[in-house]
C-alpha cells in the first residue's frame, strides 16, 4: 500500500475555559486546525489529580487512544505517541519544513 503525506501541524494545546469545569483543567489538543482530543486533569475520584488523555480518532481495533497519566508531561507524551501510532495505521507522514518546500516547489513546476 501506498504512503500518503500530510503536512506537518504541531500539536497544539489550548485551555479550555468552559466555565462549568468545577476546577479542572482541560485542554483540547489540535493539529492545525483538526480537533484531535483532550488532555484533562481529574477533579475526582480514585485517580483525583491524575491527567486523562484522549485521541478520538477512530483506529484498528487494538488502537490504545486514550489512558490516564500521572503528570501534564506525561499524558502529552502518550498522546503524542498515540497520535504517531495513528499516522501510520492511516498511513500517513507528517512532511518536514523541508520536505514541505520541496514538494511546494515541484509542484509549482507543474
Amino acid at each position: 500500500m501506498a504512503l500518503h503525506y500530510c503536512t506537518a501541524m504541531p500539536l497544539t494545546m489550548k485551555l479550555d475555559e468552559t466555565p462549568d469545569m468545577g476546577g479542572s483543567y482541560r485542554y483540547v489538543v489540535r493539529s492545525g486546525g483538526l480537533v484531535l482530543g483532550m488532555i484533562e486533569q481529574l477533579d475526582e475520584g480514585p485517580s483525583e489529580g491524575a491527567w486523562q488523555w484522549v485521541l478520538t480518532l477512530n483506529g484498528p481495533p487494538d488502537f490504545v487512544g486514550g489512558g490516564i497519566a500521572d503528570t501534564l508531561d506525561q499524558a502529552k507524551d502518550h498522546f503524542r505517541a498515540a497520535w504517531q501510532r495513528w499516522l501510520e495505521w492511516a498511513r500517513l507522514k507528517e512532511l518536514e519544513d523541508r520536505e514541505i518546500a520541496a514538494f511546494a516547489e515541484r509542484a509549482d513546476r507543474g
